[in-house]
């Protein structure tokens, strides 16, 4: 377990998917603590390379084999940061496409989970692979296809407290992804990683429903409304810091520029 942490730990690695699945919730916070310590360090006079990236044996060398020449970007260039998403469901980015076409299909037809014969996914390789997924932990549940379809069948919410064992011990889990059939297509894959999409078929009772969508909300083509952030935070942060300390933290966060420093928030961020 130390090794697997440990090597995990180097680089955010995806094989998790395999087992394990706790450790991919530390990489961002891995990732926030190594910009932490080594801006600390920079203030404190600890010297590094100039052309880490770029230079020979640099970031870039070591990972692709190659030097590489990284000019900055032209004026009217878009910056990845624009393209970044909010995560409006508590699971994989790469299951939400589906989730939310089959949230929409039992919604708009008012389909109950006994009406259901069928459930067909087409999408891209990558989410093709979380149909192998199980969901006898939390952390799995969470990359777990059929498990997240289940929920959308039976619940049409994928919120942090359907991921109990209660939910994930249920039966009619089972009875939902035994029905399901998940396969990757050519033609979804080379959309891919342009877009995240996916085609759903429900074969039912009333006859045959499809939807087709090419992305999750929650990025810039499909934004979340304040207040849907607003909410989720609160769902996360409440049952940590209590529902006072959450809300002054989020009118802080949401008005960071009138901070007079980070330590507003890091005080606030902080367990009492």
């Amino acid at each position: 377990t130390a090794i697997g942490l440990g090597a995990s730990s180097c680089g955010g690695l995806f094989a998790f998917l395999a087992g394990g699945a706790d450790v991919k919730r530390l990489h961002g916070g891995l990732a926030a603590r190594g910009g932490l310590e080594a801006a600390l360090l920079a203030e404190a006079g600890v010297e590094s390379p100039d052309a880490v990236i770029e230079g020979p044996s640099g970031w870039a060398q070591a990972f692709t084999g190659q030097q590489a020449d990284f000019p900055l970007p032209p004026d009217d260039r878009d910056f990845r940061i624009l393209g970044c998403y909010l995560k409006p469901h508590a699971c994989c980015r790469h299951l939400q496409p589906a989730f939310e076409a089959t949230l929409d299909l039992v919604s708009a037809n008012r389909l109950q989970p006994e009406e259901i014969t069928a459930i067909n996914v087409e999408t891209y390789e990558i989410s093709a692979h979380h149909a192998q997924v199980g969901w006898d932990s939390f952390a799995n549940a969470q990359l777990s296809f059929p498990y997240l379809i289940a929920l959308a069948v039976k619940h049409g919410d994928a919120s942090l407290r359907r991921f109990d064992d209660e939910h994930r011990n249920a039966p009619w889990v089972s009875a939902v992804a035994e029905k399901l059939t998940v396969t990757a297509t050519a033609d979804l894959d080379r959309r891919y990683p342009r877009e995240r999409p996916c085609r759903i078929t429900l074969d039912t009772t009333r006859g045959r429903f499809s939807a087709e969508k090419a992305e999750a909300s929650g990025g810039p083509e499909e934004p979340l409304s304040d207040d849907t952030i607003r909410t989720k935070f609160m769902e996360l942060a409440a049952p940590i810091l209590g529902g006072e300390r959450a809300q002054a933290l989020l009118h802080r966060a949401w008005t960071i520029e009138e901070a007079p420093d980070v330590s507003v928030l890091v005080d606030l961020a902080s367990q009492a």
